[in-house]
Formats: C-alpha cells, sequence, structure tokens
C-alpha cells in the first residue's frame, strides 16, 4: 500500500482545508496516508484522524517568510524520509512551495492541487513547482486556462473539488410574498456581500416580506451589518456553521455576490439542499457549474442556464441580482425546476467522483 502525505497549511475553515480532509476520508481506505500540516492554530474543522504537525508557524516578517520555507521543506524532507513516502499530494501556494523543495531532494511523486487565482498570478511561487510536479491540479477549466496562459508546459489537469452530497429535503416552503434568500463565505471583500446586500434592498422593494441569512464570519462582519442598517434592511447573521446543511435547506434561493472564486463550495452545497440558485458570473467556477456545457464566453445580464441563474459580472451587479432574484420568484414553473435538478446537479461533484479521478493519479 503506498504511503502518501496529504499536505496543507493548516486546518482552519477555509474551502480549501475542507478538500483536504474529504480528500483523506475518501482515500483512507487505499492508501497509507499521512496528514501534514505546518501548524495547528484557531479554529479548526472536526477530523477524528492523526494530524501530524511540523510545528512551523506562519509569519508576515518577508525575511522569515523565507526561512519558514526552508524550514519547512527541511522538515517535511526528514518525515518523508522516516516514514517512506511514495507520494505528496499538496493543497495550495504554501503546501506547493514545500512538496516542490521535498521533491527537489527525494524521488517521490508530487501532485500540486491550485485553490485561487492569487495562486496562478504569483510569478516566482508557481514556476517554482512547475518544473518539478508531476501533476498540476486545476480546480475548474477557467483556472487550466489561465495557469497554462502563463507556463505552457506545465503538466495540469482538471480535478473538480469533491463533495459529501446528502440526501437532505428542503423544508423551505416557497411564498411568492416572502422569498427566503441565503448566502455563504467568509467576509472578506473577494466574497462582494455589500453587493447582496444592495441588491436585497431593491428586492425588499418589491417583496417587503423577503428575508436574508448570510452564513459565515469574518473581518467585514461589522461593516456589513452596518450597510445593511444604513440601508434599512435587516440582514440575519448566523455565524460560521460546521454543517450548514441545516441552515440551508431553511431557505428558496441561495445568492453568491463574488467577485472571484475557485471551484465554490456554497454553489455544490446549495444545490444539494435542494435550492434555486443565483450567481454572479465571476471567475471561476459558477458558469462551468450552472451551464449545461462549459463556454468561456461571459455572460450579459441575465441568463437562466440549465442547473442556475448567472448575472454579469460588472458595476451593475445588485441590479442584476435584484432582477434575477424577482423574476425567478414570480415564475413558479423555473423555481419547481430548478429545485428539482440541483440535488441532480450535486451529484457530478460528488466524493465518489472525485475519489475516481484522484486515484488514477495515485
Amino acid at each position: 500500500m503506498k504511503n502518501i502525505v496529504l499536505l496543507v497549511s493548516s486546518l482552519t475553515v477555509g474551502g480549501r482545508e475542507r478538500i483536504a480532509v474529504n480528500t483523506y476520508k475518501c482515500l483512507k481506505d487505499n492508501y497509507n496516508l499521512f496528514f501534514v500540516v505546518f501548524n495547528r492554530v484557531g479554529s479548526e474543522y472536526e477530523f477524528p484522524y492523526d494530524i501530524h504537525s511540523l510545528d512551523v508557524p506562519a509569519t508576515g516578517n518577508k525575511i522569515k517568510k523565507f526561512f519558514n520555507l526552508f524550514l519547512r521543506g527541511r522538515r517535511l524532507l526528514s518525515f518523508c524520509k522516516k516514514n517512506k513516502i511514495d507520494c505528496i499530494y499538496s493543497f495550495g501556494e504554501a503546501a506547493n512551495l514545500a512538496g516542490a523543495f521535498v521533491k527537489r531532494s527525494l524521488n517521490i511523486k508530487l501532485i500540486c492541487a491550485i485553490h485561487g487565482f492569487r495562486e496562478v498570478y504569483k510569478g516566482s511561487v508557481p514556476s517554482y513547482f512547475v518544473g518539478v510536479a508531476d501533476r498540476i491540479i486545476c480546480i475548474s477549466q477557467d483556472m487550466e486556462k489561465e495557469f497554462l496562459g502563463l507556463y505552457p508546459q506545465a503538466p495540469t489537469c482538471i480535478v473538480e473539488n469533491g463533495y459529501e452530497i446528502k440526501s437532505v429535503e428542503n423544508l423551505a416552503q416557497f411564498d411568492p410574498m416572502a422569498p427566503r434568500l441565503v448566502a455563504m463565505g467568509r467576509m472578506v471583500p473577494v466574497k462582494a456581500f455589500h453587493r447582496l446586500i444592495l441588491a436585497f434592498k431593491g428586492i425588499k422593494e418589491v417583496f417587503p416580506q423577503a428575508t436574508l441569512t448570510i452564513i459565515g464570519e469574518g473581518p467585514l462582519r461589522e461593516n456589513l451589518s452596518n450597510l445593511a442598517e444604513e440601508n434599512h434592511v435587516f440582514v440575519n447573521f448566523v455565524g460560521y456553521k460546521e454543517d450548514p446543511t441545516e441552515e440551508l435547506i431553511k431557505h428558496n434561493i441561495f445568492v453568491l455576490s463574488s467577485k472571484n472564486e475557485g471551484f465554490p463550495n456554497s454553489l455544490i452545497e446549495a444545490l444539494s439542499c435542494g435550492l434555486c440558485v443565483v450567481s454572479v458570473d465571476c471567475k471561476s467556477g459558477p458558469r462551468e457549474i450552472l451551464s449545461e456545457k462549459y463556454t468561456q464566453e461571459r455572460v450579459k445580464n441575465v441568463v437562466f442556464e440549465k442547473y442556475g441563474v448567472l448575472v454579469e459580472e460588472s458595476e451593475r451587479v445588485p441590479l442584476l441580482l435584484k432582477e434575477a432574484v424577482c423574476d425567478l420568484v414570480k415564475d413558479k414553473e423555473k423555481r419547481d425546476y430548478y429545485r428539482a435538478v440541483g440535488p441532480h446537479r450535486a451529484k457530478d461533484f460528488s466524493l465518489e467522483v472525485y475519489k475516481e479521478k484522484i486515484k488514477k493519479l495515485l
């Protein structure tokens, strides 16, 4: 049985970390896995298995960052030698760098996963591991296109994130007079929840009994709460949920307002819970998830795709989100259709599908 390291910076709550945890769960019966992090700090995902920490925490100091890279690489190299590791599967920028450090010293397989566009455009950072990685996983077609534009010879492949798809019943009756909206994610600038709040103000003018819940935490929570108050709308901020399913199934429409994504976990979770989905056509992920066939052509205005509604990424987002939601609320046939097809679409991104793709790489 192969000895494989799954390497991620930490287990703090985030999309990349959740995928690392899910990867362990779906591969643990087929391989001898070692889950390795650089440091254990802050709130973490529940993980009832052994965690190996290299005890090298992150730092904001540029000189210490360089020293950290070397120290993490040396400790990971020692760990791999001691445990006779055959392969490193690394998740994200910092882990990919440490994996490349080891690969340059040991004859082992290295699979690097890229989860965000920041990692694509990092210049010397991806070029450090492009030359040594056996495979570079891009989690969306848009991301692979961008990466190959910078590194044409990179050994890329596309493996969308895998999710634990649950069979759940949506408990929210669709009251066309009082639609229940929900959004989810870290309260950081890239998620652009301010655009959703402004859209919600317009939605309330048409449907005064409409509600909006936002699941998640982050540094912008107070700013967003103030924005809602300034616009005279109530937004229910429920905080972070380890398992958001119980909250999602109380709602009718999921809205994604992000300026940028990798492959949005929240969209798959919303589809699996039988919610209608309205999303900005941001880069990248939503168009690949909600369209019947992937195309590189950007959406204009509002488009009702096979699995959800996409709106143009522009300064008009608040207005377009309002238009899309209001059209959906008024059209029972569309609502019923999207509620029915969502759970079936979510299964295309199940852990079972993801597992088979990763096993082929390993």
